[in-house]
C-alpha cells in the first residue's frame, strides 16, 4: 500500500447572489508559535524541480523529496511535477518519495521529526505562512539553486494528523540548500546541504539525521504499484569499491526492465523504456568529524507480518525487546513486524541502531553466523529479486546541541547509468539462489564515479564545477549578412563572460570561437555570412580561470529570417480569442502567420494576415483550450521561427448556476445526506435563480469528470461531493485542472464537502492554488 498526500477537507456552503472579492476565501487556522495575524493563510507549501543537470529531482521546503512519480502538480501550469527522472525529461523515474528524518532525546526521551515516515501520513516539518516561507532561487554556486527554510515548530491546526498528542516537537529550525550543475561530468549529482539550529529552549543529545528513501523505480506510463514499479526494487550498501572506501546507499530496478519495454522476459534493453539506471545517496560531510553510518532497509506492507520486513541483528531484536518506551502514540513497530518503524521511539532506534544492513538480493542467504536473524524461507525469494523497498541512510551522533547551536551537512543524491549491462541478468536465475553471480553483473563504476564527484564539488566550496551556459540565447534580429543574438545574463560567483560558437552543422562547437576575446556583454552580432545560409549557434560561460562549461542547445538561425514576433498575448470571450502583439521591427515584414492547437503537438496554420498586430480567431468553441503562436513572414517569403505560445479559454457565461452533485449514495456507509435531501436542499436555497443541476457520481471515480465544454455556460458552479477525500482529482489531476481554468476564465466556484478529518497536506495546498472560492459547512434540513 502506498500513502499518497492526502487532501484538504473543506466544507462549503452556497452563499448569495454575490460576494466581495476581498472575502471571497476564509481565514484559516493559526500556525502554532506565530503571531495572531489572520492575514497569514497556511504554511506556504511549495516545490520546485532541479531541472538544469541531466539528473533531476523535485524538492518541496517541508522537508519531502520527490514528487510521488508525479501525483503532485506545478501550481502554475497545471501539470504533473517530476520526481526524480534520469536522464531529466525523460520518462524513466527513480524516486516515489523520500524525506528526512532528525531524531534527538530531550529529557532522555527519544523524539523524531520527520519530512514524512513514507507510511501513516506523518509530516512534522513546515514552512512558515507566505513570502517567508516560499522557497527562494539562486545561482551563485551552482547552475541552479534553492534555499528552503522550515521547522518542527509550525504544524498547523488544521493538520489533523498525527495527533497532537504524538507529536513531541524537538525545537529545530532547518535551512535546506540544493544545487545543480550543466556542464558534463558535473550533471548527474545533486547536492543538499544542511544547517539545523536548536531554536528551543532544552539541549538535543545525541542527535541523528536521517533519509528516508523510496524509489519506486519505473517507466512513468507503467503502474507504480504493480510488478513492474514498486513491486521489483532492490536496494543495498556498496562501502568498498575497487579497494577504495565509498559508503554509498544505492536502489535501482531489479532488472532494468517493466512492462514497457517487455518485463521480465524481455532480452533486450529499450531505449527510453528501461530503467538500467541506479541512485544513491551519499553523505559528503559535516560539522561534526567522525560520524558513524547506518544504513536500514525494509518492506511496508499494510497487511503486516510477514511481509513488512527488514534485516534485523539478533543482538539489537534483544535489545528492542527491553526498550522502555514512552513517547506518546504508537511507539512500536506496528503489529510487532520487523519491517516499518512506527513511532518516535522506533524510528530513534532504527535510525541509531548501529547496522549497515546487507543488501537485498542476500536475503535468502542464512546470515546468522554474522550475527543476523535467520531469513524467512518462506517469503526470501520474494525480498531477493525485488520487492517494494525502502532505505534509510542515518548518520550521528550531533552531541550536544544546546538552545542557539546549529549542526551543519550535506549529501548528495547520484545517478549511474548503465548500472545493468546484461538484460537476462534477473531472468538466469529468477529466484536468486546465486546472488553473487547477479552482483557480479552490475555496473556500480558511474555511481561511485558521480558520488566522488560531488565529494570534490563539496570540499572545494562548490567552487570546483565550471558555469553552464547562459540561458535564452536568441535571435534579435538578421539582416542579408548579419545576425544579433542576445542571451540572458549569467549569475555565477566566478564567472569571467561568454564563448559563442558556430556552425553550419548541428551539434558541432569547434574551437575558436567567433568571438575574438571572451565576452562580457549579454549581445553580439555576427557578420559575414551569406543569405539564406542556415546557422547553428551555441553558447558557453567561462570563469575566471577560463575555464568553460557546457553548452547551450543550438540556435538555428536563417540569415535573413525575420526575427521572433513578441508581445504576443491571447484573451477568450464567448465564441471568439483574440490574438495581439508587438510588429517587428525589420521594414520588410509584410505579415504574420497564425498557428493553433489544441494538445501542444501539432500547430496547424489557420490564417494568415497583413500588416496588421491583432487578429480574432471566431473558429473557436466554448469551453475549448487553444494554444496560439505566430511566425513573422518578410518579402522574400522567409519566416521567422515561431514566437511564443499562448492560450485561451474562451467560454460563454451566458447562463446562471450549475449544480454539479457528484455524490453516489450507493458507495457509502457513512451517514451522510443524499439524493432527495441533496436535491430539495438546492431547489429551496435557489428557488429565485435560474439553475440546472447534473449529476456525475464520480466521487469515488474519475471516469465521469465535469469537463469545460460542460461548465463553459454558467457564471457559477456549485460542486457538491459528500466525501471529498474521494474527489476526483485525488485520483486524476485532470479534474483539478479543469476547476483551475474554468476559474480562472472567470466561472466562481463553490465548494459543499464533508468529512474534515481527512485534511491533508497536498490537495489543501492544491485548493489554494485554484483560485478564488467560497467554502462553508452548512445544515440540509
Amino acid at each position: 500500500m502506498k500513502q499518497a498526500l492526502g487532501m484538504l477537507l473543506a466544507s462549503f456552503v452556497l452563499l448569495g447572489a454575490s460576494i466581495p472579492e476581498s472575502q471571497s476565501r476564509t481565514k484559516i487556522p493559526q500556525i502554532i508559535g506565530q503571531e495572531n495575524d489572520t492575514t497569514q493563510a497556511t504554511p506556504n507549501v511549495q516545490y520546485r524541480v532541479h531541472t538544469a543537470s541531466k539528473l533531476w529531482l523535485c524538492i518541496s521546503n517541508y522537508g519531502f523529496l520527490g514528487s510521488q512519480l508525479r501525483n503532485l502538480n506545478d501550481p502554475e501550469t497545471g501539470l504533473p511535477l517530476p520526481s526524480s527522472p534520469f536522464p531529466g525529461g525523460s520518462d524513466l523515474e527513480y524516486l516515489f518519495q523520500g524525506g528526512i528524518w532528525i531524531g534527538a532525546v530531550v529529557n532522555d526521551t527519544p523524539y523524531v521529526s520527520v519530512g514524512l515516515d513514507g507510511w501513516q501520513w506523518i509530516y512534522d516539518l513546515w514552512p512558515d505562512s507566505g513570502v517567508a516561507g516560499s522557497i527562494a532561487d539562486n545561482g551563485w554556486w551552482g547552475d541552479q539553486e534553492f534555499i528552503a527554510v522550515y521547522a518542527d515548530t509550525l504544524i498547523p491546526d488544521y493538520w489533523p494528523w498525527p495527533p497532537p498528542e504524538r507529536h513531541r516537537p524537538l525545537g529545530i529550525k532547518i535551512n535546506q540548500h540544493s544545487y545543480c550543475w550543466e556542464t558534463p561530468g558535473y550533471d548527474e549529482i545533486i547536492i543538499l546541504d544542511y544547517t539545523i539550529e536548536n531554536i528551543g529552549d532544552e539541549t538535543l543529545y545525541e542527535s541523528y539525521i536521517g533519509f528516508y528513501m523510496d524509489a519506486d523505480i519505473a517507466h512513468i506510463d507503467e503502474c507504480p504499484y504493480g510488478p513492474y514499479g514498486a513491486q521489483d526494487d532492490i536496494t543495498g550498501f556498496l562501502k568498498v569499491y575497487e579497494e577504495d572506501t565509498v559508503n554509498i546507499a544505492w536502489t535501482a530496478d531489479n532488472d532494468g526492465h517493466g512492462e514497457e519495454d517487455g518485463g521480465m522476459m524481455a532480452t533486450e534493453f529499450t531505449p527510453g523504456k528501461s530503467p538500467t539506471a541506479v541512485v544513491g545517496m551519499k553523505l559528503l560531510g559535516s560539522s561534526t568529524p567522525g560520524l558513524q553510518l547506518f544504513y536500514n532497509w525494509w518492506f511496508s506492507n499494510w497487511r503486516g507480518l510477514p511481509k513488512d520486513w527488514g534485516p534485523w541483528k539478533q543482538e539489537n531484536q534483544g535489545i528492542w525487546a527491553q526498550e522502555d518506551c514512552n513517547t506518546p502514540g504508537d511507539s512500536l513497530f506496528p503489529e510487532h513486524v520487523l519491517g516499518t518503524p512506527g513511532g518516535d521511539c522506533a524510528k530513534y532506534f532504527i535510525m541509531s541502531n548501529g547496522e549497515i544492513d546487507y543488501d537485498q538480493i542476500y536475503s535468502c542467504v542464512d546470515q546468522t553466523a554474522e550475527g543476523w536473524l535467520p531469513p524467512d524461507d518462506s517469503l526470501c525469494t520474494d525480498f531477493a529479486n525485488g520487492y517494494d523497498t525502502r532505505f534509510l541512510l542515518s548518520f550521528g551522533p550531533f552531541d550536544p546541541l544546546a538552545p542557539g547551536d546549529s549542526l551543519h551537512f550535506a549529501v548528495a543524491w547520484v545517478a549511474g547509468d548503465s548500472f545493468h549491462v546484461d538484460p537476462t541478468n534477473l531472468l538466469q536465475d529468477p529466484d536468486m539462489t546465486d546472488p553473487d553471480r547477479f552482483y557480479s553483473n552490475l555496473n556500480f563504476s558511474k555511481l561511485v564515479e558521480n558520488s566522488e564527484t560531488a565529494l570534490l564539488v563539496y570540499q572545494s566550496g562548490y567552487t570546483l564545477p565550471p558555469p553552464g551556459p547562459p540561458k535564452n540565447l536568441r535571435l534579435t534580429g538578421t539582416t542579408d549578412t548579419t545576425v544579433g543574438l542576445s542571451w540572458s545574463p549569467k549569475t555565477y560567483h566566478s564567472l569571467l563572460g561568454y564563448n559563442l560558437y558556430r556552425s553550419t552543422v548541428p551539434g558541432e562547437h569547434n574551437d575558436p570561437p567567433i568571438n575574438s576575446s571572451v565576452i562580457t556583454d549579454t549581445v553580439f552580432e555576427d557578420t559575414g555570412l551569406h543569405a539564406t545560409e542556415v546557422y547553428y549557434y551555441a553558447i558557453s560561460s567561462v570563469n575566471t580561470s577560463y575555464v568553460q562549461g557546457g553548452f547551450s542547445p543550438d540556435l538555428e538561425v536563417t540569415v535573413g529570417r525575420p526575427s521572433i514576433p513578441i508581445g504576443l498575448s491571447a484573451e477568450g470571450q464567448k465564441d471568439m480569442v483574440t490574438l495581439s502583439w508587438q510588429h517587428n521591427p525589420e521594414g520588410d515584414v509584410i505579415g504574420y502567420k497564425i498557428y493553433r492547437t489544441e494538445d501542444c503537438s501539432t500547430y496547424v496554420l489557420i490564417d494568415s494576415v497583413g500588416w496588421q498586430n491583432v487578429f480574432w480567431d471566431h473558429t473557436v468553441i466554448n469551453g475549448t483550450i487553444y494554444y496560439y503562436r505566430i511566425t513573422g513572414v518578410d518579402s522574400t517569403q522567409l519566416e521567422s521561427f515561431p514566437s511564443d505560445t499562448v492560450y485561451a479559454l474562451p467560454m460563454a457565461f451566458d447562463q446562471g448556476i450549475l449544480v454539479l452533485d457528484q455524490t453516489n449514495a450507493q458507495t457509502y456507509e457513512w451517514d451522510f445526506q443524499y439524493g432527495d435531501s441533496v436535491d430539495s436542499f438546492y431547489s429551496r436555497a435557489l428557488q429565485s435563480y435560474e439553475f440546472t443541476v447534473i449529476h456525475h457520481d464520480s466521487c469515488k471515480s474519475h471516469t465521469d469528470q465535469v469537463s469545460l465544454p460542460e461548465l463553459s455556460p454558467y457564471q457559477v458552479c456549485i460542486l457538491h461531493c459528500e466525501e471529498l477525500i474521494h474527489f476526483c482529482h485525488l485520483f486524476d489531476d485532470s479534474c483539478e485542472t479543469i476547476l483551475k481554468h474554468y476559474l480562472k476564465a472567470g466561472g466562481k466556484l463553490i465548494i459543499e464537502g464533508r468529512d474534515a478529518f481527512w485534511g491533508w497536506l497536498g490537495l489543501y495546498d492544491k485548493w489554494n492554488d485554484l483560485g478564488p472560492y467560497w467554502w462553508c459547512d452548512f445544515p440540509y434540513n
